[in-house]
């Protein structure tokens, strides 16, 4: 994917940024999906899944990532670990992060998830039997 590609569908981020985060969020998407399917149907690469909405899923994660602390979320170090904020006579705290799911200490946007297991099962990778 290019950074031409990534503002056609609608992307956020600086080119500086997306180069930044791009072979990041390959290998996230890519060990997500090792973790979802049976390991007789892991692939080598992510272009070998066929998914017809690829360049789709990167951009939901890199946009993701990026609303989460960019560069930093990648290394662990995401929004998500903030609890609670205190200043000057304002104090928040932020309810458990339950909702997102998180693949090598790093957070996976829940439409990525989505759209990913479906595609996953209809290229037939989620089937448990052959």
């Amino acid at each position: 994917m290019t950074y031409q590609e990534y503002s056609q569908l609608g992307g956020k981020v600086t080119k500086e940024e997306f180069d930044e985060l791009l072979p990041f969020i390959l290998i996230v998407i890519d060990n997500y999906i090792i973790n979802l399917v049976p390991k007789w149907k892991i692939e080598n690469s992510l272009e070998e899944y066929h998914l017809s909405n690829l360049d789709y899923l990167i951009r939901i994660q890199i946009d993701f990532i990026a609303s989460c602390g960019g560069i930093n979320a990648i290394m662990g170090r995401n929004d998500f670990d903030i609890k609670s904020v205190t200043t000057s006579g304002i104090q928040m705290q932020i309810g458990g992060n339950q909702r997102i799911e998180f693949v090598d200490g790093v957070p996976i946007s829940p439409m990525l998830k989505t759209q990913l297991i479906k595609e996953l099962r209809k290229q037939g990778y989620l089937e448990l039997f052959v």
